[in-house]
């Protein structure tokens, strides 16, 4: 369930431009997911099933430790550079925040003198 929203939110955060490289590049990881996450944890419940590390629940623990080190991963990445669109809606913020007779479009708008 966490790929579609993955995909997703990757999708509408790139340029249109962008969308077949980031598509390629999930699949690609979920691929890669998908076929050493078994052998992974396949290797950890033979090593602790006979009491082992933590006991037979280490698996578990360790499935959960794979995903808070993928949260910190996704909550530290800057915003700026995750984030295609973040440029592109912050010059509008911007833009919409200057004052239209200082705006460099090269029109002189509000002035009251003559040209």
């Amino acid at each position: 369930m966490s790929f579609p929203t993955i995909s997703a939110i990757k999708s509408n955060n790139v340029d249109e431009m962008e969308q077949g490289r980031i598509q390629g590049a999930l699949y690609s990881l979920q691929s890669l997911a998908s076929a050493l996450g078994p052998l992974l944890l396949r290797y950890v419940y033979n090593e602790t099933k006979d009491g082992g590390g933590f006991g037979r629940g280490t698996m578990f623990i360790f499935g959960a430790g794979l995903y808070l080190v993928a949260t910190l991963f996704a909550w530290a990445l800057p915003e700026e550079e995750a984030n295609s669109n973040y440029k592109k809606y912050h010059a509008k913020k911007r833009s919409s925040l200057v004052p239209r007779s200082e705006r460099q479009d090269g029109l002189n708008y509000g002035s009251t003198q003559d040209a």
